[in-house]
C-alpha cells in the first residue's frame, strides 16, 4: 500500500509538473508576443517608411510608450507628407503632385488631347528677392499666389513650381488659341499692384510682369516629361521675346536651345584655340561727326559652324562661369588694342562688363592690373554697365563703380529703358554716360511716348552732367531727329558696322583724324 502510494504521488507529481511547464511556455509565449509585436508593427512602418510609402500609418495603440512612438510615428508621417508635396511658402501642391497627377491621368486615361499644361513665372523675380530680400520674395510668392486662388478663371489647377515659377493644368479640352485666351486673363488679374511690407516697417507697392509658357497634350508631349519640358522651354523663349510674354511651345525652339547648350560645351576649347576675336564700332559726336571711342564686340569664329552669332554664345557663357574667363579675355585684349592706337589718336575703347564679371570680389583690382599691364591710360577705359547688372545689389554696385571712377575709368549705363528704368538711379549711380536702347530709336518716329521717354532721358542725364549715347542709328532721318531734340553722341551702322582690329579700316579711320561724317 505504502509503495502503491509513493508511485501515485509520483505519477501525480510528474503529471503537475508538466502540466505547469506546458502552462508557463504558452504564459511566455503569449506575453512575449503581446510585448513584441508592437515593436514588430512599428519597425514595419519604419522600414515602408522609409521605401517611400509616405501613407503608411499607425493603426494600434497600445496604452504604453509603444503606444506613444506609434502616435508619435503618425504625426512625423503626417508632416513628412506635407513637405514632400506641398510648397511650404504657398501651401500649394509642389511639382511632384502635378507629375502624379499628369502620370496617373495619362495612364488611366483622364489625361486627353486638348488638355493644358502652362508654366508662369514672375519676372525679375531673382533680382527683385535679392534687391528686397528673402522674406519680402516670399510675401510675393504668397500674395500672387491668393490673387489667383480668390478670383481665378476656375480652369486651372495651380501647383508651385521651382524658384518663381507656378505650374497651372487645365483638365479642359481646349485650343491653343483658347489657352492663350485663358492665360492671357490670368495674367491679366495677377497684373495689379500688391503692398509688400518691408523689414524696416515701410510698405513698397509693387506690381510684376509675368513669362508664360504653353503645352497641349499629346501635340506637345505625350508624358509628364515631355509637357514639363515643353512648357518650360515656351518660357524661356518668353523671357526672350520682349514683345510677347505668352509662347506656344515651338519645337525649333528647343532645338535651338540644344544648339546653345552644344556651344555652351565647346566654349572652353574655343578660349584655348584663341577662336574668339574682336569688332569695333565707332561712337560718334552726332554734331560733329568725330570718333570718340570705339565699342567692344566678341566674334567667334568656329572651324565647323562658321561665325557664331553673339547672341548664341553670350547666352551660353553667362550661364556657366566661362562669361567671367571669356570677359577678362576681351577686357585685356580690348585694352592691348587701344593702347596700341594711342600714338596715332586720343581714342577711347567701351567694353561691356557682364554681371557676373562685374560681381567678382577682386574685379576693380583686376581692371587696375590690365591697365597696368597695357600702359592704356585710366580715362581711354570705358565701361558699359546694363541696369539689371548694379541693380542686383545697388549699394555693392555703386561703391565698387566709385572705385572704378576713381581710377579715372568712365562708367556708362548701358540699354537704359530695357531693365529697371527709373530716372531716380540716374541720380544715385556715379556715372559719365547712358545708352538709350536701340528699340527707343527706332520707334520714336511713329511712337510719340517713346519720343517723350527719348527727351525726358536725355533732359534728366543734361542736368546731371551725364553724356547722352543713341544706340542703333541707321537711317538719316532718325540722325537729323537725335541732332534736333537729343544731341550728344551715338553709334550704329549709318555710321559703320563693326570693323575687324586687323581690317585696314579701322586705323584708316583713325588716321582720318576721327571723322566719320
Amino acid at each position: 500500500e505504502v509503495l502503491k502510494g509513493i508511485q501515485q504521488f509520483q505519477y501525480y507529481f510528474w503529471f503537475g509538473t508538466a502540466f505547469i511547464l506546458v502552462l508557463s511556455l504558452m504564459g511566455s509565449r503569449f506575453l512575449a508576443h503581446r510585448i513584441a509585436r508592437p515593436i514588430v508593427e512599428l519597425e514595419n512602418l519604419f522600414r515602408n517608411a522609409a521605401d517611400g510609402d509616405l501613407t503608411i500609418r499607425a493603426t494600434r495603440f497600445p496604452k504604453d510608450e509603444i503606444g506613444s512612438a506609434l502616435q508619435s510615428f503618425n504625426t512625423m508621417m503626417k508632416r513628412m507628407r506635407q513637405l514632400t508635396y506641398y510648397d511650404p511658402v504657398t501651401g500649394l501642391p509642389n511639382e511632384q503632385v502635378l507629375i502624379h497627377s499628369l502620370d496617373s491621368g495619362i495612364n488611366a486615361g483622364t489625361i486627353t488631347r486638348g488638355t493644358i499644361l502652362v508654366y508662369l513665372e514672375i519676372e525679375n523675380f531673382r533680382t527683385i528677392r535679392e534687391y528686397l530680400g528673402l522674406s519680402a520674395g516670399e510675401i510675393i510668392l504668397r500674395k500672387v499666389c491668393q490673387r489667383h486662388l480668390d478670383g481665378g478663371n476656375g480652369v486651372f489647377n495651380v501647383y508651385r513650381g521651382n524658384g518663381n515659377g507656378f505650374f497651372f493644368l487645365s483638365q479642359i479640352p481646349m485650343s491653343l488659341e483658347q489657352a492663350v485666351r485663358e492665360v492671357e486673363y490670368v495674367v491679366s488679374h495677377l497684373s495689379i499692384e500688391y503692398p509688400i511690407p518691408m523689414d524696416n516697417r515701410t510698405t513698397t507697392i509693387l506690381r510684376f510682369d509675368y513669362d508664360a509658357g504653353i503645352a497641349r497634350f499629346p501635340d506637345h508631349g505625350r508624358s509628364s516629361a515631355e509637357l514639363m519640358l515643353a512648357v518650360n522651354v515656351a518660357s524661356s523663349s518668353a523671357k526672350i521675346d520682349t514683345a510677347t510674354k505668352i509662347k506656344i511651345y515651338e519645337p525649333r525652339v528647343h532645338e535651338h536651345n540644344r544648339y546653345i547648350q552644344e556651344l555652351q560645351q565647346e566654349l572652353p576649347k574655343a578660349l584655348g584655340e584663341e577662336q574668339f576675336f574682336l569688332e569695333f564700332q565707332p561712337i560718334v559726336n552726332l554734331d560733329t561727326g568725330g570718333i570718340t571711342s570705339f565699342e567692344v564686340l566678341t566674334r567667334w569664329q568656329h572651324p565647323d559652324k562658321g561665325l557664331v552669332r553673339p547672341d548664341d554664345f553670350i547666352q551660353g557663357a553667362e550661364e556657366s562661369s566661362l562669361i567671367i574667363e571669356l570677359g577678362s579675355w576681351v577686357l585685356l585684349h580690348a585694352c592691348q588694342v587701344c593702347a596700341s592706337w594711342q600714338d596715332i589718336a586720343p581714342v577711347s575703347v567701351s567694353v561691356n562688363i557682364g554681371a557676373k564679371q562685374f560681381e567678382q570680389p577682386n574685379f576693380v583690382e583686376f581692371v587696375e592690373q590690365v591697365l597696368n599691364q597695357t600702359k592704356l591710360p585710366a580715362e581711354r577705359l570705358h565701361l558699359e554697365l546694363t541696369e539689371r547688372t548694379v541693380i542686383k545689389r545697388v549699394e555693392d554696385s555703386i561703391a565698387r563703380m566709385e572705385r572704378l571712377r576713381s581710377l579715372g575709368i568712365y562708367i556708362s549705363l548701358d540699354d537704359f529703358g530695357t531693365g529697371y528704368s527709373s530716372l531716380n538711379y540716374l541720380v544715385k549711380l556715379p556715372l559719365d554716360s547712358i545708352k538709350i536702347d536701340k528699340s527707343f530709336i527706332h520707334t520714336s518716329f511713329d511712337n510719340q511716348q517713346n519720343a517723350s521717354i527719348i527727351q525726358s532721358i536725355a533732359a534728366m542725364g543734361t542736368t546731371l552732367g551725364l553724356e547722352i549715347i543713341s544706340e542703333g542709328i541707321e537711317t538719316l532721318e532718325q540722325l537729323t531727329w537725335l541732332r534736333e531734340n537729343i544731341g550728344g553722341m551715338g553709334q550704329g551702322y549709318l555710321f559703320s558696322k563693326p570693323i575687324g582690329e586687323k581690317d585696314s579700316r579701322l586705323l584708316d579711320f583713325i588716321r582720318s583724324g576721327c571723322t566719320i561724317l
